[in-house]
């Protein structure tokens, strides 16, 4: 992994002489119980961190932190849903949409972006998980040299981010690094690791003699990444196979044949809203199209899911306290190839219900597989938000969903798009968790939204328990909602 050009013996001097004086300011300040930093990263992979401890070597401070668990996202696999699932012990609210663009079923109408920031209180109810960091990018320019330039950006995110926190009187601290991602989305996985190397060093020049830091220090992402192999834009077919079928495209729904579709990004799942006489006609079409790997819709206790060659029902049952018990049936071909998977919780417990299996039990079962804790995920995703979708789709390899506009501008950028995330699969699913928290037992994977339970455990996480919609956004070049 190469060093970066600002980071020469001279500038790394002075660096380690502030960050002592920052160092003893923060020791001298938190007493005898260290504070918290919750460093949250955008779409770096569980396999990518263990790629770079492994090159580090132990004494690197990210090592020292143990073994990174896998953090099991959300569906879909970004941010608006991930996040929140993440902050909800915290009593982060739910945002309005998957998006920053969403159907509003009040109004019936597609909104979001521009129309939301005309007004003083719709930026922080669209997105409420945003807000609530301490420390994040705001400004719409801030944001657009991260996905420009995002090596030197995510530089500057974590040394800013970690410069506040030591400035900083907060017990708990959180800090959002938003430009992992377009690390992630423009170069691929493999440029992250330059991104921990100098994370790493920013690290170790406030850890002591035997790489320990003076502050307890949790560092997550909220999913990984995937692809490789230039991606096809299923926009275009989705749009023929419903045109084709008499249905009308458009930002309302006021009529059975009017479709609404929500086009941000370029992501591998996407969200329909239908008049609902018409949603179980327009799942089966989409199933059919070409890169779509299934849909999903839920009533009540129940998720329905389409695939291009047979269909699958998800059931769950909760009574009182119990843990939730989920059962999977299909008929032709399995849509989510849980088969092994339901043949295996079926052999260990042969005296149990055949069908119903707890929660927990199929987490364990699942999250090695290609569609880890798929049945949970999929009931979750219609309670993400406030508006939820009517269907949500998730798309083979090598395929993706967005703004024909964006992708074109994408290329200009950085060339051929490759790499992206939101499908239900692993590759793009699983992020992580590490700290050197001694509350913190991790096991080889966690759910998103039990990911920072173990910090609700303390007094101190009533600092960060604050109304999330009070967001302060400290420090330089960080702006709060419009007042």
């Amino acid at each position: 992994m190469r060093s970066h050009p600002s980071e020469n013996p001279s500038v790394g001097i002075l660096l380690g002489l502030a960050a002592l004086v920052c160092l003893a300011a923060t020791s001298a300040r938190a007493g005898e119980r260290p504070r918290v930093l919750v460093l949250a990263m955008d779409s770096i992979p569980l396999y990518i961190v263990e790629r770079y401890i492994e090159e580090a070597g132990p004494d690197s401070v990210i090592a020292r932190l143990g073994t990174p668990a896998g953090l099991v996202s959300s569906f879909p696999a970004v941010s608006y849903s991930a996040w929140t699932g993440i902050l909800e012990p915290f009593g982060v609210d739910r945002p309005l949409g998957y998006y920053g663009k969403y159907y509003d079923r009040n109004t019936s109408q597609v909104t979001g972006f521009t129309s939301d920031w005309l007004t003083s209180d719709r930026p922080i109810a669209q997105s409420p998980w945003h807000y609530f960091f301490h420390w994040r990018l705001s400004s719409v320019m801030d944001k657009a040299r991260a996905y420009m330039w995002p090596e030197d950006a995510g530089f500057r995110e974590a040394r800013d981010a970690l410069d506040v926190f030591e400035r900083s009187d907060r017990e708990i601290f959180f800090a959002y690094v938003v430009s992992t991602d377009a690390i992630a989305h423009t170069a691929g996985p493999d440029a992250l690791l330059l991104f921990l190397q100098r994370l790493d060093g920013l690290l170790s020049r406030r850890a002591d003699a035997n790489g320990r830091l003076p502050f307890t220090l949790v560092m997550l992402s909220d999913h990984g990444v995937a692809g490789g192999e230039v991606v096809e834009n299923v926009w275009p077919a989705v749009e023929a196979t419903l045109s084709d079928a008499g249905f009308t495209f458009g930002d309302s729904i006021q009529e059975d044949d009017d479709v609404a579709i929500i086009r941000v990004g370029m992501v591998t799942a996407y969200e329909v809203y239908t008049a609902d006489s018409r949603r179980h006609e327009v799942a089966q079409r989409l199933a059919g199209v070409e890169g779509t790997r299934f849909c999903v819709s839920r009533e009540d206790e129940t998720v329905h899911v389409y695939g291009r060659q047979g269909e699958g029902t998800i059931r769950r049952k909760a009574r009182g306290g119990e843990e939730a018990r989920f059962a999977y049936t299909w008929t032709g071909i399995d849509p989510l190839d849980l088969e092994p998977v339901l043949d295996e919780l079926q052999s260990a417990a042969p005296d149990a219900d055949p069908d119903f299996f707890s929660d927990s039990a199929w987490f364990d079962a699942t999250w090695k597989t290609d569609t880890p804790d798929a049945l949970y995920r999929l009931y979750r995703s219609f309670d993400a938000v406030e508006n939820p979708a009517s269907l949500l789709c998730s798309l083979e390899s090598g395929y993706a969903f967005g703004a024909t506009g964006l992708a074109w501008v994408s290329w200009l950028a950085h060339g051929d798009f490759r790499w992206t995330h939101g499908a239900l699969t692993r590759t793009g699913s699983v992020g992580f968790i590490s700290s050197n928290a001694p509350e913190w037992r991790p096991g080889p994977a966690v759910r998103f939204n039990e990911a920072l339970r173990f910090l609700t455990g303390s007094d101190r996480a009533r600092d960060a328990g604050r109304n999330p919609s009070a967001g302060t956004g400290e420090g330089a070049g960080h702006s709060d909602p419009p007042t």
